[in-house]
C-alpha cells in the first residue's frame, strides 16, 4: 500500500493498515507492504530506481 511518511512511528503505521485494509477489503491474514517514495524531484523517477526493504515494527516497508 502507497503511505507517506508522516514520523514512521508504530502507531502512524497501525492506523494506515487498519484503514486501508477495511477501505480495500484485504484479509486480515494477507500480508502486506508499505511503499515509501521519498523525492526532492519526480524527475528522478526517469532515472533508475534504487529500492529498499526493512521490517519496522513488524510491517514491511
Amino acid at each position: 500500500m502507497a503511505h507517506e511518511l508522516d514520523g514512521g512511528s508504530h502507531q502512524e503505521h497501525r492506523t494506515r493498515n487498519a484503514a486501508e485494509r477495511q477501505y480495500s477489503r484485504i484479509p486480515r491474514k494477507s500480508r502486506i507492504i508499505f511503499l515509501e517514495v521519498h523525492t526532492i524531484d519526480s524527475s528522478e523517477f526517469e532515472e533508475d530506481l534504487r529500492v529498499e526493504g526493512e521490517d519496522k515494527f513488524g510491517y514491511r516497508v
